[in-house]
This record gives structure tokens, sequence and C-alpha cells, in this order.
């Protein structure tokens, strides 16, 4: 069975988008080698990097046209323990790598609400909701994405302290300073 962690090769490509220079920066990213050395019999590196090549050809096609509910919703799912964001910034504070900017575009993730074209939200994103609305951030990352109160203390400090400075700020100051 392949495992749930080549899903969020998104994540990791964009976090190597924001991050990096050069198509050839985001396909040696530490966070895709250290996937190759944690799976080494499900992902060869030539896989990933193909599995990026096909991710930079979609993202540049926009006859696709995704919309951005497809994308955002099910909140629930894509920010599960072992899934794109969550999955990777698990995977990078086990491998010792930064996160910063995966957890970023992670707390964004959480403030994604928008109706699909039924006029109505995704199913399991009011749930998402109301666990947000309820116990904030922090429950978020506790109960959906799985990071352990203590042990990942000082990631929910900065996930607290990003979130705050987004809303002062904003959204494209906050993404300025990490960059």
């Amino acid at each position: 069975m392949r495992r749930r962690i080549f899903l969020f090769i998104p994540a990791l490509f964009y976090f190597g988008t924001l991050s990096a220079q050069t198509t050839t920066e985001v396909r040696s990213n530490n966070l895709i080698i250290r996937i190759n050395e944690e799976y080494p019999d499900e992902f060869t590196l030539s896989a990933l990097t193909e599995h990026i090549d096909d991710l930079l050809s979609r993202f540049q096609n926009k006859a696709l046209g995704d919309t951005i509910f497809r994308i955002g919703c099910d909140l629930k799912r894509k920010l599960a323990p072992e899934d794109r964001l969550a999955g990777a910034v698990h995977l990078a504070i086990k491998s010792k790598q930064p996160y910063d900017k995966i957890l970023f575009v992670l707390i964004c993730a959480c403030h994604f609400n928008a109706n699909g074209e039924n006029g109505k939200p995704f199913p399991g994103d009011v749930e998402f909701q109301q666990v947000y609305n309820e116990g904030g951030l922090r429950s978020i990352l506790t109960t959906m994405c799985e990071f352990n109160e203590s042990q990942d203390h000082q990631l929910i400090l900065l996930a607290e302290k990003m979130e705050k400075d987004m809303k002062l700020q904003g959204i494209k100051e906050l993404m300025k300073k990490l960059l």
C-alpha cells in the first residue's frame, strides 16, 4: 500500500518554490530527500523527481481549471497527520528540517472557508470549522493534525504567533517576512 506521504509532495513543492530559486533546488529539497530515506522501497528519488516534474507541468496548465473550492476544501482530510501539510511538518520535525514555511501554509489552510457550486461548504469542513471556532488553532493542531501539546509546544506557540501576526499584518506582509 502506498503511503499517504506521497500526497503531501505538493506541500513540499510549494514549500520548495517559496524558498528555492530553481526547479533543481525544488527537486533536491532536503525533505524530498528525507522521504526517500524514510521510505526507500516506495519512493525512489527518480519517482519523486518524476512526480515533482508532473506537478510543475500541471501547476502551469491553466486549462485544468481547478477551482479554489476543490483545491482548498476537505480540510479535515488534507490536514490529517499523515497527509499533505501536517504530514510534511511531522516529517520535517522528525528529520530536524525547517518547517516554518509549511506551517504558515497550514495556518492559511485553517482559514479556508468557501462554498462549492451548490452554495454549501464541503461537509467535512463544517466539522473542521466547529473545532476551530470552539478551540482555535491550538485545537486544530492537537486534534486534527495530531501535534503533541507538550512535545510540540514550540511549534504550537510559533503557529499561534504566526496566526496572530497574519491577522494583524495581513497575509502578504507575513509572507514577505518568511521569504
